[in-house]
């Protein structure tokens, strides 16, 4: 089946797999050459792929060190199995893992022959776990489950007319659970994701716009409660820009402090929000400074209005006012 989906036109790669990455992977238990298990204590374990040998091509994952599998690795070779870099950092720290053993299952011992940077099998935002892969035809397990992935130029729709064709040579009766292109698998693990981002930027606006209203109607309270202070100092000689800086100034006085007061509370609370983070810290530096320049263009643009009311004030209608 794999050489029928290679020789389509736009397929670069093609190759079988247990599961894609962000699908899920099973996990096992595994003994290390040169580590023997304390009795009582749990044994190291990690994720595990039976692949064939265009797998990693395929996936664009790429090969760190060693060499990867080849239609040599059959069933009556040396076994052999390739460890992620993550695989090789915890369990191997500080050596070479490359020609030491490891063991699973029935006592089945596969020398390492190379590592494999990490894929994330199950979400994007924990780290890659410990992974090996061992070739599809040294296998002796059998698992109700198999997925075939495909790089290809081709439109999604020639590919995976070319892989049930496929499926359907090598056997009529076996049903196809699903076809998904990675794209799609992204958008379904990030899915979750988008739609919290989208409702805390739905709360983040009405806030920022209640922020506006509200700094809008201090402003306004302002200039209508010192409407005869604003008239004294015009009838003295103060000009209408004299007067717009005394209510901006005013404004971005309370929109200082109440940023400070925002920007505080932010770092004691925003911790919480740690697991809805990717790749970004919760006392993330330039998130503060953005936030702090917005809140701050928000509360003078809130102000403008009153400050222009200000300069309009009439010097004796302001004097007749109790």
């Amino acid at each position: 089946m794999i050489s029928s989906l290679t020789v389509t036109p736009g397929v670069r790669a093609a190759s079988a797999a247990f599961t894609a990455p962000l699908t899920g992977a099973p996990n096992r238990g595994v003994q290390l050459e040169g580590q023997p298990v304390q009795s009582g204590a749990q044994g190291p374990s990690a994720d595990f792929q039976v692949i064939t040998p265009d797998y990693f091509r395929a996936m664009g994952i790429t090969l760190v060190r060693g060499r990867g599998f080849t239609e040599a690795d059959g069933p009556t070779a040396p076994r052999v199995v390739i460890i992620s870099q993550t695989f090789a950092d915890r369990y191997f720290p500080g050596t070479d893992p490359i020609g030491r053993t490891v063991s699973f299952g029935d006592d089945l011992h596969h020398e390492i022959v190379g590592i494999a940077a990490d894929a994330r099998y199950r979400t994007l935002e924990q780290p890659a776990d410990p992974t090996f892969y061992i070739p599809f035809d040294q296998n002796d397990e059998r698992w109700p489950f198999l997925s075939f992935l495909v790089w290809a130029d081709a439109s999604p729709s020639a590919v995976i007319g070319a892989i049930r064709a496929a499926v359907r040579d090598a056997d009529p009766n076996q049903p196809i659970a699903r076809i998904r292109t990675f794209d799609e698998l992204l958008a379904s693990g990030l899915a979750p994701r988008r739609f919290n981002t989208l409702l805390v930027g739905l709360f983040a606006i009405t806030a920022l716009l209640l922020a506006a209203v509200g700094t809008f109607g201090v402003m306004a309270f302002s200039v209508a409660s010192r409407t005869r202070e604003l008239g004294v100092r015009s009838a003295l000689g103060a000009t209408p820009a004299e007067l717009r800086h005394l209510v901006l100034g005013q404004g971005a006085w309370v929109g200082g402090l109440a940023v400070a007061i925002g920007l505080g509370a932010a770092w004691l609370t925003t911790r919480g929000m740690a697991s809805m983070l990717y790749e970004v810290k919760p006392a993330d530096p330039a998130t503060y400074g953005a936030v702090a320049v917005v809140l701050c263009l928000v509360a003078l643009f809130a102000t403008w209005l009153p400050a222009r009311t200000a300069t309009r004030v009439d010097p004796i209608n302001a004097l007749r006012e109790p």
